[in-house]
C-alpha cells in the first residue's frame, strides 16, 4: 500500500461549478472570478478582494502596495520558519527579510521575538501559520506597522473565534493543488484600506487600451489573472470547506489517541481559545527516525518537515528553538480522501512504532 502525504479533494459536485464554464466557451476571467472576490471578502469581513494566480504574487503585491507607502522603510519580518516562496516574495519587492525565531510549543514565529525586531527601518510583519495551527499575534496591530496574515495554510483556523485572516491588515491565500481549498492555482489578497486596493488593483491591471497609455506614463503591471474554470472549482470547495475540515480533524483525533500514550512525543494540542482547522498533522518526537524510517518502509510518505529552515539557508545563526525543533518533526498523511482502510493501516503501524 502506498499513501501519498498530501492530496488533492476533488469531489463529482465540484464539476457542476465548471460544466457550464467549458459549455460556454470561454474559461478567461470573467463573472466566477468576481463571485469568488465577493465570498471571500463575506468570509473575512474585508471590504477588498483582489484575486490572482497563486499565494506567492497576493503576498508579492500586498508588500508592493506597503513599500509604496513607505519608501524609505525596507525592512519585513517574517519567521525562519516558512515556505522559501515567503523569501522570494520579499526579495522579489525589492524589500529585506528580518528572520525571528519560532516559539517552543509549536512550529508558529515567537511574538516576543518579532517585537524585540521592531525598528524605525520596519515596513510590515508578515504572520504565517504552520500547519493551520493557531496564531495569537493581535498585540502586534497596537504598532501601527501593516501585518500581512499568510492564511496559505489556515483558512478556518480561528484564535479567540476570530477566523485566521480577520485581525490583519492584509489577508493573503492560495488555491494551490493540495491547499485547503483548491483551484489548482489561485491566491487572493484581501484588504480593508482602499488606497492599498487601488494600489494592487492598478499592478494587475495588465491590459488596458491605447488611449490609457497615451494618456499616462507607462507603468508596469502584471499579468496575474485567474481564470473562472480556477474560481468555479474553488467556489466549489469553499461551499465544502466546513466538511473537509471534519474529515480531518476526525482524523487528527485518531492520530492523537495513539501517540499520546507513547514516550518522547509531544502532540500539539488546541486550547479552549483555538480551533485548528488540520491542515497538516505533526507531532514533535525525539525518535524522528524511528518513527520516519518505520511509517516509510510502509508505504506511508510521512515528511520530516512542514517548511524550511530558511535561517539555515541564510547562514544565520541565533534561531535555538528553531533549530532543534526543526529535526524533531514527523508529519503524517492528513486529507478528506484519505479513507477507512489507509486511516486504519496508519494507525496500525504508528501504534507499534
Amino acid at each position: 500500500m502506498k499513501i501519498n502525504h498530501s492530496n488533492s479533494t476533488i469531489e463529482k459536485e465540484n464539476f457542476n461549478y465548471i460544466s457550464d464554464i467549458v459549455l460556454n466557451n470561454f474559461v478567461g476571467e470573467g463573472e466566477r472570478v468576481n463571485k469568488l472576490e465577493d465570498k471571500l471578502k463575506t468570509y473575512l469581513n474585508k471590504k477588498y478582494c483582489v484575486i490572482v494566480n497563486n499565494g506567492s504574487n497576493a503576498l508579492f503585491l500586498g508588500l508592493k502596495a506597503i513599500a509604496c507607502s513607505s519608501s524609505d522603510k525596507n525592512e519585513v519580518i517574517v519567521s525562519a520558519y516558512v515556505c522559501p516562496a515567503v523569501i522570494n516574495s520579499i526579495l522579489q519587492a525589492d524589500l529585506k527579510p528580518v528572520l525571528v525565531d519560532i516559539n517552543k510549543t509549536n512550529l508558529n514565529a515567537s511574538i516576543a521575538e518579532i517585537k524585540n525586531k521592531i525598528n524605525s527601518n520596519t515596513i510590515g510583519i508578515i504572520i504565517a501559520s504552520i500547519g493551520g495551527v493557531s496564531i495569537e499575534f493581535e498585540t502586534l496591530m497596537d504598532y501601527n506597522i501593516p501585518v500581512i496574515e499568510d492564511i496559505c495554510q489556515s483558512i478556518g483556523t480561528k484564535t479567540n473565534n476570530k477566523l485566521a485572516g480577520v485581525v490583519g491588515d492584509f489577508a493573503i491565500m492560495s488555491f494551490g493543488s493540495t491547499k485547503m481549498i483548491s483551484g489548482g492555482v489561485g491566491g487572493a489578497i484581501l484588504c480593508n484600506d482602499e488606497r492599498s486596493y487601488e494600489k494592487i488593483k492598478k499592478m494587475t491591471e495588465y491590459e488596458k487600451d491605447s488611449e490609457f497609455y497615451l494618456k499616462n506614463d507607462f507603468e508596469v503591471s502584471y499579468n496575474m489573472k485567474l481564470s473562472d474554470l480556477s474560481a468555479g472549482l474553488i467556489l466549489a470547495q469553499f461551499k465544502a470547506m466546513p466538511d473537509f475540515i471534519h474529515k480531518r480533524k476526525i482524523i487528527a483525533e485518531n492520530y492523537d489517541a495513539i501517540l499520546k500514550g507513547k514516550k518522547n512525543v509531544t502532540i500539539i494540542k488546541e486550547t479552549e481559545n483555538e480551533f485548528f482547522n488540520r491542515y497538516r498533522y505533526y507531532f514533535i518526537t525525539e525518535e524522528v527516525e524511528k518513527f520516519y524510517n518505520v511509517l516509510r518502509s510502509n508505504g506511508i510518505d510521512a515528511r520530516k518537515s512542514l517548511a524550511h529552515n530558511i535561517a539555515k539557508y541564510l547562514r544565520l545563526n541565533n534561531f535555538d528553538n528553531l533549530n532543534y525543533l526543526s529535526n524533531k518533526i514527523i508529519s503524517l498523511p492528513i486529507y478528506p480522501n484519505l479513507n477507512v482502510t489507509e486511516q486504519n493501516f496508519i494507525l496500525k503501524v504508528l501504534k507499534n512504532v
